[in-house]
């Protein structure tokens, strides 16, 4: 069958492959966005995610386990959360919760890691929230709508490869306050070895633009770090590349 929208070119028979991807055109390739965000980050190394600025460091599940999504006002009864996260052995698993006002309902999976949250139907009043023994693992502020946590973890079998990182800061500019960043890693080998890339000190704008993809391996945390050189800071970062299946198809 003909059709007359086509984003291919009209004389060769091709489009570029970053489009293919998000089209969902290439088997075992997806487009990955991680977004964070924080008003308050100080002066320690923190991911800019929703509580970061109490102070609060994201932190991951020691071991899979259900959790408890919730909201902070009793009229979320009926809003749909699209849980996506890892099992107990990395593999990629999603469940969709109906909130239950400030009353917890409980997860059908066990998460090893929680990668996103996003409503996918009914608009929240109050902040939703994922937790277990008292620690949040996934929250959305009201009016968002999705998680805007700067981590994320590499499911088994695929790689991610970043293309480009971005950092945004409301900091006055001069030599006098800045912000430090850095992509920290966490590999689930056993030991949990960590190490840093693409360090970088900026004042109100970064990007980290790779003319080679980044890879980043199966099982890996990344986290998307800053701190201020003084005082607090509003931070937002993104980070983009592609998700690929290892030895998928070509």
């Amino acid at each position: 069958m003909a059709h007359s929208l086509r984003s291919i070119t009209q004389v060769g028979m091709t489009e570029p492959f970053e489009l293919q991807v998000a089209r969902g055109q290439i088997p075992g390739h997806s487009v990955l966005n991680i977004f964070g965000f924080n008003s308050a980050v100080g002066i320690t190394f923190i991911a800019p995610w929703e509580l970061a600025g109490a102070g609060t460091q994201y932190v991951v599940p020691v071991s899979a386990t259900t959790m408890s999504l919730q909201s902070s006002s009793a009229s979320d009864t009926a809003v749909s959360v699209l849980i996506q996260g890892l099992d107990a052995n990395y593999n990629q698993i999603q469940e969709v919760l109906v909130t239950n006002g400030t009353a917890p309902r409980t997860t059908v999976n066990s998460y090893l890691r929680i990668n996103k949250m996003i409503t996918t139907n009914g608009i929240a009043v109050g902040n939703i929230s994922l937790t277990n023994g008292g620690i949040t693992y996934g929250y959305i502020s009201i009016g968002v709508g999705v998680t805007q946590m700067a981590q994320y973890t590499v499911p088994a079998g695929y790689s991610f490869y970043i293309i480009r990182i971005q950092g945004w800061s409301a900091t006055t500019t001069g030599a006098s306050k800045y912000i430090v960043f850095r992509n920290r890693n966490t590999v689930a080998d056993g030991g949990n070895t960590e190490y840093d890339v693409a360090q970088a000190t900026f004042s109100n704008f970064l990007e980290v633009q790779r003319t080679l993809p980044f890879k980043v391996g199966a099982k890996t945390n990344i986290q998307f770090q800053y701190k201020s050189s003084s005082g607090t800071n509003e931070i937002a970062s993104a980070a983009e590349g592609y998700l690929i299946k290892e030895e998928g198809p070509l």
